[in-house]
């Protein structure tokens, strides 16, 4: 299973000389460059909180330019693209798609917060991050908010999720017409670590993820779509708003919570995942059980769907619930497209 929790690595990085001094916004360095409206950083980061070299930015506020940052390879020890940064820009792109071969670090991840400074992304165009490990990544008491933007697209090639919270919770928000598409090669689209399903005290974390889109919610894995995991309040919360909602994937539930439509009207849809081992070919698997024969009082996970609007909902792997969970759905709209069952 992912590690929730990984070792910091300082990596000697070399200093280059910088055209501007200090002004409590934006740095460029000589050898960043700037074509057009765009400005690139290459193994660079946007932090207020790691440590900066020259050429490194503490923010960037350009909200008529766009904002490209690429890094090529592992050089920068623990930081990532974007560290408890801000970056308000017209259109945002972030690369860190490559493989590194160091262990326990975060330069394969796009947009990372360890602290309660936070990553805040904001574009009235489109944001678009790519990374091989995880695409967002909270701990500790960090927490990332993505909002304002036309379309965002989230994709971890290699062994990551696309937003994964261990820490103080993520909130993606669109703008009028929006469109959220997140999707990964291995792990879940979303979720929290899958380390909280083992019932260890130091996993459970994370506080939640929200997505709020004007238009549409896709997320795309092979292994779930959803995970919402415990953690320390059992009270781990997944928040999906919009007025269509595509998940290619299973929704896998172990005593989190997961509200998808509850407060408008919209259509859902939920494919089950292609990699049955987690899931069991349900779309929606809700995997609680007492922690302990101690314990006299069912879990309080509670999965809805549709619970206080319409629209359709569409589940093509049917509903397992273990039993100490709440399974709601707005029961006029369901449709059991494929395995026809509820378990």
């Amino acid at each position: 299973m992912k590690r929730s929790v990984k070792m910091r690595i300082l990596a000697g990085v070399s200093m280059m000389a910088v055209t501007a001094c200090w002004s409590g916004t934006s740095v460029y360095a000589a050898d960043e460059q700037a074509s057009g409206d765009t400005d690139y950083l290459t193994n660079h980061t946007v932090s207020q909180t790691s440590g900066n070299i020259a050429g490194d930015l503490d923010s960037y506020n350009h909200p008529d330019r766009n904002l490209e940052i690429k890094w090529t390879d592992d050089s920068r020890g623990n930081k990532a693209p974007v560290c408890d940064g801000t970056a308000v820009a017209k259109n945002i792109t972030i690369d860190s798609n490559f493989p590194t071969t160091a262990k326990f670090n975060w330069m394969d991840k796009g947009v990372i917060s360890q602290s309660d400074v936070g990553s805040h992304l904001t574009a009235s165009g489109d944001i678009n991050i790519t990374s091989y490990d995880d695409g967002v990544y909270t701990d500790s008491n960090g927490k990332v908010t993505i909002d304002g933007f036309k379309n965002l697209t989230i994709k971890s090639t290699g062994e990551g999720y696309g937003l994964v919270d261990n820490g103080g919770g993520i909130t993606i928000k669109g703008g009028t017409d929006s469109t959220v598409d997140i999707s990964t090669a291995l792990y879940p689209a979303i979720g929290n670590t899958l380390n909280s399903v083992s019932g260890d005290s130091e996993y459970a974390i994370g506080t939640g993820i929200s997505i709020e889109a004007g238009k549409k919610i896709t997320l795309s894995s092979p292994m779930a779509a959803v995970f919402s995991g415990i953690n320390k309040n059992n009270n781990f919360q997944t928040t999906l708003n919009a007025p269509e909602i595509e998940l290619n994937g299973s929704i896998f539930v172990g005593r989190g919570n997961v509200s998808i439509e509850d407060n408008q009207p919209g259509n859902v849809i939920i494919h089950a995942s292609q990699d049955d081992s987690l899931t069991e070919g349900y779309s929606i698997n809700s995997s609680v059980f007492m922690p302990n024969s101690s314990d006299t009082e069912p879990n309080s996970t509670v999965i809805s769907i549709n619970k206080n609007q319409g629209g359709r909902v569409q589940l093509d792997g049917g509903i397992s619930n273990t039993g100490f969970s709440t399974v709601m759905i707005n029961i006029s709209t369901l449709q059991l497209l494929k395995h026809n069952k509820i378990a």
